[in-house]
């Protein structure tokens, strides 16, 4: 798809330049995790519903950021995928 075909003043995403390092890395079979992520992926990673997510953030069992833009009035609720697998691990 051509800038042109948008329309004018639109500007296309561009895929940045992927890294030598990381593609050596992925060549070796290293396999990237994220490390936060939002709630809907936690649910769909862990098996956990929402509520069960919201109640272990206010109970301070694992850990969560609120991502919030200069100026915005609502953000983003992202969750720490490593304190989700400690809080997991801690029962087995």
């Amino acid at each position: 798809m051509l800038a042109g075909a948008c329309g004018p003043g639109v500007r296309l995403w561009r895929m940045p330049r992927p890294l030598p390092e990381l593609n050596q890395l992925l060549a070796k079979g290293a396999v990237l995790a994220p490390e936060y992520g939002t709630i809907r992926t936690a649910t769909a990673v862990f098996g956990l519903s929402r509520t069960e997510f919201f109640r272990l953030i206010a109970q301070g069992k694992i850990h969560s950021v609120h991502y919030l833009k200069k100026g915005a009035r609502k953000g983003i609720r992202l969750i720490h995928f490593g304190s989700v697998r400690d809080y997991l691990e801690s029962f087995a």
